[in-house]
């Protein structure tokens, strides 16, 4: 919706859409801190897979509620940043870009923080595994090096907007279409890709005994009870429904 509303203001240079800016403000400003929110409920389901509460310095059941509740306050002042850019008055767009930086330093404070967490994670369960955590049909790793590269783009996306925004307008990160589209907009397209190709919904399959997942470089249909770490099955060699 953000792009579009741009490509449509592009069209009619001069003489702008206000409806249109106003959308493309907003719109492009503020869908990667969905993206973030989706990014911390996975990593929260990668460590109830991996029955790794104990590895993580923040509780699964904590964890997502921590960082959306930090993405939910970075979007809010994000919004109301981007209402202010749209004034005509100069004072309230300066006012509007100052906001709009406290939101995306928001954003990058909670990006940091969870990168962390997930570092420190990666490195206590590889240094102390738990039974899950060698599962071989618990693919955690695979989605937690995905993690680590969307968040990165995210983050680097983050740092880049707010660059812009304390440049103004008039710098030269705002006056370059070029770096927009690459910094911002490919950065996104990118991580929704490596999304739709490594998806997210596999973890949630594997929690809750039912859904699609690769194994063996195959789609499967599983249903079957999911995996305690007190069974002594491995969740691989369970009666599954499979359709190829």
């Amino acid at each position: 919706m953000g792009y579009t509303a741009r490509t449509y203001n592009a069209e009619k240079t001069p003489d702008w859409s206000r409806t249109a800016y106003i959308l493309e403000t907003l719109g492009i400003l503020i869908s990667p801190a969905f993206m973030a929110a989706s990014m911390y409920m996975l990593f929260g389901r990668l460590i109830r897979l991996c029955d790794g509460d104990q590895r993580s310095f923040i509780k699964a059941k904590w964890l997502t509620a921590i960082f959306v509740t930090g993405d939910v306050l970075s979007l809010l002042v994000q919004a109301v940043g981007g209402g202010e850019v749209i004034s005509t008055d100069p004072d309230t767009i300066r006012r509007g870009e100052k906001i709009i930086d406290a939101g995306l330093l928001v954003q990058i404070a909670s990006f940091g923080t969870f990168i962390t967490s997930a570092l420190v994670f990666h490195w206590r369960i590889l240094k102390h595994p738990t039974d899950a955590s060698t599962n071989p049909a618990h693919p955690w790793q695979k989605h937690l090096i995905t993690l680590y590269i969307t968040s990165c783009l995210i983050f680097g996306r983050c740092i880049f907007r707010a660059a812009s925004y304390l440049q103004g307008y008039g710098g030269q990160i705002a006056k370059s279409e070029v770096l927009f589209y690459i910094f911002d907009a490919t950065f996104v397209w990118i991580v929704t890709v490596i999304f739709n190709i490594i998806h997210p919904s596999e973890v949630r399959a594997l929690l809750i005994g039912k859904g699609r997942i690769f194994w063996k470089g195959r789609l499967e249909q599983i249903d079957f009870q999911p995996y305690h770490i007190d069974d002594e099955i491995p969740l691989h060699r369970r009666d599954r429904k499979a359709r190829h």
